[in-house]
């Protein structure tokens, strides 16, 4: 009972954090025409063949992606275990400064050091849930590529400073496969939502100065369309 009411705890941030970015940002993944342009080659030889360029308007999105949302969700989710994490460093390290502290082990020490790292590799993956919600391809982009890289390097320094205490007897490392544990699911989390930034790269249009949501009128210039859609999109 103890365990489901922690669960449903840790759910109330990512709601309200997914249900306000939704709402704040509801027009970043309103269907819009983005116009393609294709080039051909017709003909052949060198004097009887022409380029053709083909240019037609298509619908780009159709609301937000479930993968994307499940992606930015789990993000908060873990996300927001920066918090506990900063208090536990925090009481780490006065454990480690303390007089109770007679361990000769450098395992124990390092993993608190470490906590700070983690915490900022949490703090990087809740910001890239709300990239994700943006629909901001660029922002998108960086944001879940620098969480992927900063995931993997914390996750594996990590699991190496814990398997090297191990192999070396360390008695403080003798648990350190929960390490293992605790660390996967942030690499997936990373993993998910860098997936879900390449997969729907097509999508994510709300940085896209020549995503309209209407068809320019005729005469109308499409870069005049095309601020009107970003002043749009900003309110």
């Amino acid at each position: 009972m103890t365990l489901f009411a922690l669960a449903l705890f840790a759910l109330i941030v990512p709601t309200v954090v997914s249900a306000a970015m939704i709402e704040r940002h509801r027009a970043a993944w309103a269907p819009r025409y983005k116009r393609e342009e294709r080039v051909e080659t017709a003909g052949a030889g060198a004097f009887r063949s022409a380029e053709v360029r083909e240019s037609r308007w298509s619908i780009v999105g159709d609301g937000l992606p479930t993968p994307v949302f499940i992606a930015a969700f789990v993000a908060f989710t873990l996300g927001q275990l920066w918090f506990p994490t900063v208090i536990s460093a925090a009481v780490g390290v006065l454990f480690v400064l303390s007089r109770q502290f007679t361990s000769n082990s450098w395992f124990l020490p390092a993993l608190v050091l470490a906590s700070v790292p983690g915490t900022l590799v949490a703090i990087e993956q809740f910001r890239a849930g709300m990239s994700l919600l943006r629909g901001a391809r660029a922002d998108a982009d960086e944001r879940t590529r620098s969480s992927l890289r900063h995931t993997l390097v914390h996750n594996s320094v990590l699991l190496t400073m814990a398997f090297v205490a191990w192999l070396t007897g360390d008695r403080e490392a003798s648990s350190a496969w929960l390490l293992g544990v605790a660390a996967a699911p942030f690499v997936l989390s990373a993993l998910l939502s860098r997936w879900v930034a390449v997969r729907y790269r097509a999508q994510f249009v709300a940085d896209d100065p020549d995503a309209l949501f209407a068809l320019p009128e005729p005469g109308e210039s499409l870069s005049f369309a095309a601020a009107s859609a970003v002043k749009v999109n900003a309110e």
